[in-house]
């Protein structure tokens, strides 16, 4: 009766399958409660033994990871500096690359502003330069236009009076001009025969050296030329065997050049001299330089125009001297020289 109630309840249900009816005598009920024991106990044991297993697995990731971690902890300060340490050279890297780069940039930056001042000097020396060259080459033209200018804005009396004044003036040039040229003419007239020697800071003009035929005394006098003038004079003391005289080495330590009684004397110095002594001992010379400054200069045109004039050399060690009397060439050439001397002295 009720299967059949319930049969009646489902078949309203077209798409609902409806299982058969279990027996009424079935055995599942007396094995149902066994097979759940079974179960449970099974998945109690499987269950324990999951989660000891996990729990030992647990334990021991977890002690390693304390041990790393002590580890680490103890690297920690090194890894630190070590961080530390490459930070603080990626920034002075840093700096320095940006310092670098502001440093070229100057440094590119003053070329340019060289390059645009040289450029700049250059140019203002250029124009500099032609307008000189162009006031020097046309002078005249510029003078005779401001000339005709003034003179249309002159009165008469003005012009002439301006006319005199230029004539005047260039009387004046023509003849500073003509001395000009007359002074070199005489100079170069006065250089005639003279030797001409640049040492140091003077230009050295002399006359030849006179051979030395017989033995004796020889003095050249030079004149010194640069932004003043002044005198010195080679002395040479010749000796030849062949002599009469048994005069030998004197070792001079002075010389005096005398004029009319008037006396001027220098002192040499023992290590200026050169003394030299021939191999076949044929002869002998004592040669020395001095500066005869000026007091040379006075003595030198007093010796130029005296009646009597003579070199002396001498020895106060030794007492042995040698003297010259000045011939007329000699007094000439002397004259020449205090010419051109008082010449280059003129302002």
């Amino acid at each position: 009766m009720e299967e059949e109630t319930r049969n009646q309840v489902c078949s309203n249900v077209p798409w609902v399958r409806i299982p058969p009816s279990p027996p009424v005598n079935s055995r599942l009920l007396g094995v149902l409660p066994g097979s759940l024991f079974f179960c449970i106990l099974f998945l109690t044991s499987f269950l324990t033994a999951s989660i000891f297993s996990v729990h030992k697995t647990m334990w021991y990731e977890c002690n390693d990871y304390v041990l790393a971690e002590r580890k680490l902890a103890a690297f920690l300060p090194e890894i630190n500096y070590t961080i530390f340490c490459a930070n603080e050279v990626d920034s002075v890297y840093n700096r320095e690359t940006n310092q670098g780069e502001i440093t070229l940039q100057k440094g590119v930056r003053s070329v340019r502003i060289v390059r645009y001042a040289i450029l700049f000097c250059v140019l203002v020396a250029l124009f500099t330069g032609a307008m000189l060259y162009y006031s020097s080459t046309h002078r005249d033209e510029t003078q005779s236009v401001l000339a005709l200018l003034e003179e249309e804005t002159l009165s008469p009396e003005e012009a002439a009076q301006e006319a005199a004044q230029r004539e005047e003036r260039e009387a004046e040039r023509l003849a500073e001009e003509t001395r000009r040229k007359e002074r070199e003419a005489r100079i170069e007239k006065l250089k005639e025969g003279m030797e001409r020697t640049d040492s140091g800071a003077y230009t050295w003009y002399s006359y030849p050296e006179e051979k030395r035929l017989t033995g004796g005394l020889y003095v050249q006098p030079l004149l010194g030329h640069s932004r003043d003038s002044t005198f010195r004079c080679n002395i040479l003391y010749y000796y030849s065997m062949h002599e009469s005289s048994m005069r030998g080495w004197i070792f001079g330590d002075h010389f005096a050049i005398e004029a009319d009684g008037e006396r001027r004397t220098w002192e040499i110095a023992e290590k200026k001299r050169r003394d030299h002594l021939d191999k076949d001992v044929e002869f002998l010379t004592e040669r020395s330089q001095i500066a005869l400054g000026e007091e040379g200069a006075f003595i030198l045109r007093r010796a130029s125009n005296a009646r009597t004039a003579r070199f002396i050399y001498w020895s106060t060690a030794e007492g042995k001297s040698i003297s010259h009397t000045l011939t007329g060439e000699e007094k000439r050439r002397l004259r020449n020289m205090i010419a051109l001397y008082d010449l280059w002295q003129e302002p």
